[in-house]
């Protein structure tokens, strides 16, 4: 037994580790809840390295609520989100107004949009592994746009 806790030991994870946006290093600590906790020295580094964490952690479920709240739900999940998917293309805004949406957002908003953007599109560039859900389905996820994140905002307001 007291082997098997040092291997248990020496096998954690350093909780520690270190992004790279450009020349900024950005420092993410993992609870033992494995919450990531962004540690950065300006707000874009950190909103950059919330989208790298929070696509690392979960991007199947960001690609499923891009999907489903831009109409497209039923490229992943099949029939069972076609009623969905009729009514956000029915309801729900063009890509012209979603672009619009942005650009008329404060400089601070579209800096944030934009690094966390940039965030997720780096981690989709990383090489990293993708969810297994893309291997089974024999797709490959697109690159995330500000309008992307948009309308997932507009989307959970709905609800």
């Amino acid at each position: 037994m007291k082997y098997l806790f040092a291997i248990l030991l020496l096998a954690t994870p350093d909780p520690w580790s270190t992004l790279k946006r450009g020349e900024a290093e950005i420092r993410v600590y993992r609870d033992s809840w494995g919450i990531p906790h962004i540690h950065a020295k300006t707000p874009e580094d950190a909103w950059w390295a919330q989208g790298w964490v929070e696509c690392q952690d979960r991007f199947y479920q960001m690609d499923l609520f891009r999907r489903s709240s831009r109409g497209q739900g039923s490229e992943l999940r099949g029939r069972e989100a076609l009623a969905n998917d009729r009514d956000r293309l029915r309801r729900g805004y063009t890509e012209e107004e979603l672009r619009a949406m942005v650009e008329s957002g404060g400089a601070r908003f579209r800096a944030a949009v934009g690094a966390y953007t940039e965030g997720v599109n780096a981690w989709l560039k990383s090489g990293a592994a993708l969810p297994p859900e893309y291997e089974a389905l024999g797709e490959k996820p697109r690159p995330w746009s500000e309008t992307d994140s948009l309308a997932i905002g507009v989307a959970m307001a709905r609800r």
